[in-house]
């Protein structure tokens, strides 16, 4: 193993660069014929299906079950392949209590989402918050913490301004750095935060924002009330 990223930032058909793992697997089809033919044929759409699940002893335990082939990804055809591949491992899909994906839009959309699509036939698949007389509490309170436009908001706004930080931070531990380089890294740092404080910048965050929180199903943002003027 070499350590290298097998995925590109691109792995469409008109790519230039998909990745080191289609690049070769494009170089091998050339030389072997059951290669080219399952890489022409076979979508690579893949998905990972993990059970968690307790013994008579209630230890808990994960199971990996395997990668499933997926023609589509929309929430629909993402339920109905995790629906299948429970019930060919005669699993009752009616003792399922909880649900856990990435964060792929097409998992967690409000509406058309697999979460949604799962619990509206399963009503018990619930999230803690809702059913452990334990935890549920401090649960629910995390919960309507994160699920809100401003926590979004703020989570990106910080994610760009520690990411610079980040440049400037691992230039600063270079041993082998020169003045000059730190000079300008901190430079550029300081301007790119001062980017941050101008009206497009917070237009063009705020669009996003909204934008991730009606895919991922968070609470819309909410005007401040405007007081009401009174005249003598």
């Amino acid at each position: 193993m070499q350590s290298v990223v097998l995925r590109g930032h691109g792995e469409t058909a008109a790519s230039k660069n998909k990745g080191n793992f289609l690049e070769l697997m494009e170089l091998d089809a050339k030389d072997s014929s059951l290669i080219k033919q399952f890489f022409n044929t076979v979508s690579l759409q893949q998905v990972a299906v993990v059970i968690r699940h307790v013994n008579d002893n209630l230890d808990i335990h994960k199971s990996f079950i395997g990668f499933y082939h997926s023609e589509k990804t929309d929430g629909e055809s993402l339920a109905k392949l995790l629906k299948n591949v429970l019930t060919s491992l005669n699993l009752d899909v009616q003792n399922m209590r909880t649900q856990c994906y990435d964060g792929a839009s097409n998992m967690l959309r409000l509406y058309k989402g697999v979460v949604a699509k799962i619990q509206r036939e399963y009503p018990l698949s619930i999230e803690i918050a809702a059913t452990d007389n334990t935890c549920g509490g401090k649960a629910n309170t995390l919960l309507k913490c994160i699920d809100d436009f401003y926590f979004l908001f703020n989570f990106l706004l910080l994610r760009r301004v520690l990411s610079q930080c980040d440049i400037l931070s691992k230039a600063l531990q270079n041993g082998n750095v020169s003045y000059e380089t730190v000079k300008y890294v901190a430079n550029s740092t300081i301007d790119v935060l001062l980017s941050f404080r101008t009206d497009a910048f917070f237009t063009q965050l705020f669009n996003h924002c909204t934008d991730v929180a009606e895919d991922y199903g968070f609470q819309p943002a909410q005007l401040p009330r405007t007081g009401r003027t009174y005249k003598n």
